[in-house]
This record gives structure tokens, C-alpha cells and sequence, in this order.
């Protein structure tokens, strides 16, 4: 993609972000003042950023990132342009006085606190590691969860985190045998840990971490129901012990990439863990993924029920004559916010490049509003390709203009639709 990346922005969704406080009521002609924030993914606040609802003038953001608009009705459409990049975030449809708008970070200005640490592994069934054997380590603390290998007899991690300067956590290791054939685990052959501290620049070597020879084995078995034309690709199964609905656990156990609807794994039944499991179903390019949290070491009868992933009906594939007016549209998913990515995919390049749009709302039906404040506009006869995703369940688009984003309260169901490709007019 040129301009800001969809997959710098779907980055956010995992992070919990401080929302503005202010909220207004509505005042005599039923209209409200917004009072909003925009920051970064990691709580910076933007300055200088312009910010328009539609049908009122456009805005800077001040020294802390606060934006005020008055005389707003709602449903309103605010748009964020981020001109540097060439590129326009746009919520349609918002209802809330305090929206929180994230925006994607400044690459060269990382607040991320980080450490290089290594130490050395012992028990399971022996290291380095014999055929058909994984080992594994994971250090978590409050601020990360960090996995990593350990199949020679040692480990080496470089934990990044952010907040405060020291992370104080556990460090975990884990070794088991898995089936050639499906690389599936079938034993546990070792686990233990240990306490771990880090220091933010910090570069030493950390305690050594015992594996018992003794893991109790536990099952998780279920099945997953698709909708007709989508199968199985993958399940993903995951452990953790500071999990949460909104902190999923992060330790990769194993990746089934078989077919069958049906499954049954082994797990490791320690104390204090909690695991989740990842369904996708594809259908051509077009996917949904549906994530379980949790399940204990011990769970029967699971059912994962994937929907089907958004399909964009207009405009067809290959259109020409695409404007500014253009009607996107696409199929529902029951309780789901989409994201409409706008993004231009020809080879020759433009100085300044085409823009990039970004469109959230909860409606299936979505257009460009105007955008030339920002100096932002498609250029005629340029290629272009557009997608949609969708995350459920949230009630409106107002629950991702806050403090949790795009995390849902609870399980959730993430998908994209097959891309289409369209010319626009000349």
C-alpha cells in the first residue's frame, strides 16, 4: 500500500488507549459540541493535526491533542487527514462528544522501553532438543509477553515493552513432543520458571530456567461450523497465565493447519494457565478469524461458529467511472464495524502520490466525503483497489472511538473481504 498502511493501522486494535474525559450535552438546537483527543497508539497526543466534521470548519488539534467543534448534529462524519502521508481516517457515523481518534505512529520516534537478556535451559527430555521435541520459553509481566526458542540448551530474548523502566514478570519454559506426521503435540516433556526482571537498556544474562520431568496432560477438543463456500485453513492454540478478555494469551503451542471441521488437542495442564484458540475460515481471498479465550487446560465440546466474511457488492470488479460520489456497498455481519480501505495500486508514481482512505462505520454502505481542505483527491484514470473489514461484536461505531478500540469486550470475530479493483474516472 502506498501512503499509511492497513496493517499499521489494524496494529492499534490490540491496545488500550486513555480516552478524553469531556462530554457535552446538547444545547437548544439540538446540536452537541464534540470534544475530542487524537493520539498515537502509544498515548501521544498529535499536535497541529486537522480535524473536520462534516458541515463545520476544519480544526487543529491544540498542544495536547484536544480538538473542540461546536454546533454538531449527529450522526456526524469526522475525518482526520493525515497529509504528510497522504491519507484520510474517517469515522461516519459517530454520536459521542468525546471521541478518541488513533492515528498511526511516527516510525522514527518509538517509546518503547526494551532489554537483550539470555540464560541457560535444563530438563525435559534432555537439550539440544531429540527428533520430534520443541522447546519454548515465554516472559511475561504485566507490560509484555514475549515468546521465544530455546531447542539448543540456552534462550535469548530481547522483550520490548512500554511504561515504566523496569518489568517485573516470569520467565516460562516448555518442552514437548509433537506427531512428524501432523506436528501435533502428543507430550509434555518439561516445564518450570522463574522469576525475571528487566531493566529498560539493560544487557545480561538472566537466571536459569529448570524443566520438571513431569507435565500433566490435559485435552481441548471441539469443532468449528463455517458458511457454505468457506473451509477450515487453521486453528491456533495459545497459552498464558496474565490473560485477560482483552490480553488473550500469546504463547504459540501449536498451529493445526489440517482441514476437519472436528479437532482434539493435547495440552498442558498447568496451574495458573489459560488458553485460547484461533479459527479461520477462507473462502478464495476472502477470510474470517474467530478467537476463544478462556479455556481451561481441560475443555470438551467447543464450538467455534464462523460467519461469512463481508461481500462487496458495489462497485463491481474492474468498474470504471468510480468518483468521488461513488456509493461503496457490501453484505452485513451481524454486530460488526467495518473498515472500507481506499488505496491506489497502479505502478507509475505520482508526486504526490494518490491518497489512501480509510473509512469506519457501522453501516454497509460508506462514500468519500470531501476532502479538500486537506488537499487530498484521487486522480483520474488511476487504478485502484478496495476492501473491507469487519470486527464484531460492538454495538456502534461510537464503542471504537474509545478507550478500548477496536477490543471487543469479550471474544471476538475479525475478517476481511475479497479485494475488487476499479479505475477511477476521467
Amino acid at each position: 500500500m502506498k501512503a499509511v498502511s492497513l496493517g499499521s493501522l489494524l496494529a492499534l486494535s490490540g491496545v488500550v488507549l486513555m480516552a478524553c474525559s469531556d462530554a457535552s450535552v446538547s444545547g437548544p438546537d439540538n446540536t452537541i459540541t464534540v470534544s475530542g483527543t487524537v493520539v498515537d497508539e502509544y498515548l501521544r497526543p498529535q499536535v497541529s493535526v486537522g480535524v473536520l466534521i462534516e458541515g463545520r470548519p476544519l480544526v487543529l488539534t491544540d498542544a495536547n491533542g484536544h480538538f473542540t467543534i461546536s454546533a454538531v448534529r449527529a450522526p456526524y462524519t469526522l475525518v482526520t487527514g493525515l497529509t504528510s502521508e497522504r491519507a484520510a481516517l474517517i469515522y461516519a457515523g459517530l454520536t459521542r462528544t468525546d471521541p478518541l481518534v488513533v492515528v498511526p505512529p511516527d516510525p522514527l520516534l518509538s517509546p518503547f522501553r526494551g532489554a537483550y537478556v539470555w540464560g541457560d535451559v535444563y530438563g525435559g527430555t534432555g537439550l539440544p532438543e531429540p527428533a520430534n521435541h520443541r522447546t519454548s520459553v515465554l516472559f511475561e509481566s504485566h507490560e509484555t509477553r514475549w515468546p521465544g526458542p530455546a531447542g539448543v540448551d540456552h534462550y535469548t530474548l530481547q522483550p520490548q515493552w512500554l511504561g515504566p523502566e523496569t518489568t517485573v514478570g516470569t520467565l516460562h519454559a516448555l518442552q514437548w513432543q509433537f506427531d512428524p506426521t501432523s506436528g501435533l503435540p502428543v507430550a509434555y516433556k518439561g516445564y518450570g520458571n522463574t522469576p525475571l526482571t528487566l531493566s529498560n537498556g539493560g544487557y545480561s544474562q538472566g537466571p536459569p530456567v529448570t524443566m520438571a520431568a513431569t507435565v500433566p496432560a490435559g485435552s481441548i477438543s471441539g469443532s468449528v461450523a463455517v458458511p457454505d463456500g468457506f473451509a477450515v485453513s487453521a486453528r491456533i492454540l495459545r497459552a498464558g497465565f496474565e490473560t485477560s478478555s482483552a490480553r488473550p494469551p500469546a504463547w504459540m503451542i501449536l498451529t493445526d493447519s489440517g482441514g476437519a471441521n472436528s479437532f482434539t488437542y493435547v495440552t498442558p495442564d498447568l496451574p495458573g494457565a489459560m488458553f485460547s484458540l484461533t479459527a479461520r475460515a477462507v473462502a478464495g481471498q476472502a477470510y474470517t478469524e474467530v478467537l476463544r479465550t478462556g479455556i481451561g487446560a481441560n475443555a470438551a465440546a467447543i464450538t467455534l461458529s464462523i460467519p461469512a466474511a463481508p461481500v462487496l457488492i458495489a462497485p463491481e470488479n474492474g468498474a470504471s467511472g468510480v468518483n468521488s460520489r461513488t456509493e461503496y456497498r457490501w453484505s452485513r455481519m451481524t454486530g460488526a464495524v467495518y473498515l472500507l480501505a481506499i488505496f491506489y495500486s497502479g505502478a507509475e508514481i505520482y508526486i504526490p502520490p494518490p491518497p489512501s482512505y480509510y473509512i469506519f462505520t457501522s453501516d454497509t454502505i460508506a462514500s468519500i466525503p470531501d476532502l479538500s481542505p486537506f488537499g487530498l483527491y484521487s486522480y483520474s484514470g488511476t487504478p485502484h483497489v478496495w476492501e473491507v473489514r469487519a470486527w464484531a461484536p460492538f454495538r456502534s461505531l461510537d464503542e471504537i472511538a474509545a478507550a478500548t478500540w477496536f477490543v471487543p469486550q469479550g471474544d471476538g470475530v475479525s475478517a476481511v473481504s475479497a479485494p475488487r479493483q476499479f479505475t477511477v474516472a476521467r
